[in-house]
């Protein structure tokens, strides 16, 4: 008597597709999200490490002189041009030779099955960039900040300020804990009632300042930094 070949725990793509075929587009994603989450995370993450690599490698002929981020940031272009070219003027930066990056993710609520994929997907982009120690600082707004909090991707900012300055912002600053000693570091600072932010990205939308932590080139955030905070209020 032949033996039936028994499944394998992981199904192969054609009994993947056999197993989906009666099933809506909604129970699809829903199916796949709730059996095999762990292997497309893992898949997105190589994805977006792989892009990020490529992109890398298309500017390595160009000095990059600092590499933001903004992540779920409504932006102005006014805004978004004074952190990109006018900070680059600024700087005295080479048109050719040196660039100033500013990337952007997106996303909303991580729980949503319609759209978890594409969620996480945006989600891993700054996660790949602090990996492959391609960021140097982020703008995040209250979602983004606490999610990424868990992911232990943020610097501590006392690397970049004194613990002076770090005092006389006050409540502006925010602190983590880490578990295994109990050391409250700072993590993030509110710079949401700055006229930049508040110009650029108006009164309803929470932002924080916060430092990769992988490798920050710190000279170019306290650069930024200070450029943020040189901005002229609008009449």
């Amino acid at each position: 008597m032949k033996k039936k070949k028994e499944r394998s725990v992981i199904p192969t793509f054609r009994e993947l597709l056999e197993d989906m075929k009666p099933m809506s587009f909604g129970q699809k994603v829903d199916h796949l999200w709730t059996y095999y989450k762990e292997y497309l995370l893992i898949a997105a993450f190589v994805a977006v490490l792989l892009v990020m690599t490529v992109t890398s490698f298309l500017n390595s002929t160009k000095e990059v002189l600092l590499r933001g981020m903004m992540v779920n940031i409504t932006i102005t272009q006014e805004g978004y041009d004074y952190l990109t070219e006018d900070y680059f003027e600024k700087i005295g930066g080479q048109e050719g030779t040196q660039l100033v990056e500013m990337d952007y993710a997106n996303f909303a609520d991580l729980a949503d099955p319609t759209n978890s994929e594409d969620n996480y997907s945006a989600s891993l982009k700054l996660m790949a960039r602090v990996s492959g120690g391609l960021l140097d600082y982020a703008l995040v707004d209250q979602m983004a900040f606490e999610f990424y909090l868990t992911q232990g991707v943020y610097g501590k900012l006392s690397t970049l300020f004194t613990q002076q300055e770090l005092e006389e912002m006050g409540e502006r600053v925010i602190y983590a804990m880490q578990e295994e000693d109990d050391e409250r570091w700072p993590v993030a600072i509110d710079i949401t009632q700055t006229d930049f932010i508040q110009d650029a990205v108006g009164e309803d939308q929470k932002v924080y300042f916060v430092l990769s932590g992988n490798q920050p080139n710190l000279e170019a955030c306290r650069g930024i930094w200070n450029h943020i905070h040189a901005w002229e209020k609008k009449q």
